[in-house]
């Protein structure tokens, strides 16, 4: 019973946040976001910018690419050879 009212009380709060977010706009900056995981050049240029913890954003984004079905798994797979290597990527 009380698992319900948490899982119910989740969804409230997710619509609302939703609501929010396209009330103010901020969607937009949302979507702008998102492109950066539907271009490879992008998706690269954005790893490479960590430097030396480029390999570990990399296994973060290969994580949520697993989680978060929106990023498409051939963009990082593609990025990952890019700039790992065959073996490491």
């Amino acid at each position: 019973m009380c698992l319900r009212g948490i899982l119910y009380s989740l969804v409230l709060v997710l619509i609302i946040v939703i609501f929010y977010l396209y009330e103010e706009g901020a969607w937009r900056e949302i979507i702008a976001f998102y492109r950066h995981f539907l271009s490879p050049k992008r998706l690269g240029e954005f790893i490479a910018s960590f430097g030396p913890f480029a390999a570990i954003v990399f296994l973060v984004v290969q994580i949520l690419q697993v989680v978060a079905a929106p990023i498409p798994g051939e963009v990082t797979g593609f990025v990952g050879g890019f700039l790992f290597g065959k073996i490491y990527g």
